[in-house]
């Protein structure tokens, strides 16, 4: 699989992807749409065997959601409190990468560990799922691919440009990618076929 680069970052630095707006598509057996988690998990995430995502940190959340061209419908603590909310009402496995200031407002999960995030310091968040003690060196990327090789759709709710959709569906995999930013579910829209293409 080619190295999944395309990650919607909050920092100055960050790539921006142009693509016009798409409010939904399915292909290859996947779901891409447009959805903002202040409302909940989109019914479609019920179809998926493991939940994971990286919300917003606190800095970013009213970056992403100008992007989006959104009001926040709420304040960033009762948007992370609604995905914890989410986490536990779904009953499914979840890997959450969050801030520290995240995990304040998060359920006690079963496993806590320290691991890298666009080169700094995050936490991922284990829920109903068993996972690796990882180095704090290890990247995010590393624990998606370890669950393409577990399961076989995984739910994306703050998927951005689509990393966890890339990586799953470059192993033959299915997904379900939700995003409040339109521009971002349009972005994937046009990459699905050559991600679908590396898994051959």
């Amino acid at each position: 699989m080619k190295k999944a680069t395309d990650y919607h970052s909050a920092l100055a630095s960050g790539t921006q992807h142009a693509a016009a707006p798409v409010q939904r598509f399915e292909r290859h057996g996947s779901v891409f749409l447009t959805h903002d988690m202040a409302l909940g998990l989109p019914p479609e995430m019920a179809t998926c065997d493991v939940l994971y995502a990286e919300p917003p940190w606190k800095h970013g959340y009213d970056i992403f959601n100008k992007r989006a061209g959104v009001e926040a419908k709420v304040p960033w603590s009762a948007f992370m409190q609604r995905i914890g909310e989410a986490i536990e009402a779904s009953k499914l496995p979840v890997a959450l990468i969050a801030g520290p200031e995240g995990t304040k407002h998060l359920p006690p999960p079963r496993s806590r560990q320290n691991i890298t995030l666009n080169g700094s310091y995050a936490v991922l968040l284990a829920y109903r799922l068993d996972v690796p003690g990882y180095a704090k060196t290890v990247p995010t990327t590393q624990v998606i691919g370890e669950l393409a090789a577990r399961f076989g759709r995984v739910g994306d709710f703050c998927c951005g440009y689509g990393v966890t959709g890339h990586i799953f569906l470059a192993r033959g995999r299915t997904c379900v990618l939700s995003d409040h930013n339109a521009t971002c579910i349009g972005y994937i829209a046009t990459q699905v076929d050559r991600w679908v293409a590396e898994a051959r």
